[in-house]
């Protein structure tokens, strides 16, 4: 793929937070407006989703960004 090319992937939003009641409410919310979500329960299991999208992104020679954002608690 030429770096110039758009991707097609869709795109995600990871969430990531300790509590399974913020999860839903979070993953409500950006699903009533159409949005594919990924979640984590926390930053260990983020940092190895994003490592797995990183090398899968790689092996297929894709040049689209990982996700669409991150959203996470401290």
């Amino acid at each position: 793929m030429n770096f110039s090319e758009q991707c097609n992937c869709e795109q995600e939003i990871l969430l990531v937070d300790d509590e399974p009641y913020n999860l839903f409410i979070l993953e409500y919310l950006f699903k009533i407006n159409n949005q594919k979500v990924l979640k984590a329960e926390n930053g260990s299991d983020c940092v190895e989703l994003v490592k797995k999208r990183i090398d899968k992104a790689k092996n297929g020679n894709h040049n689209c960004r990982i996700l669409k954002a991150i959203f996470m608690d401290y």
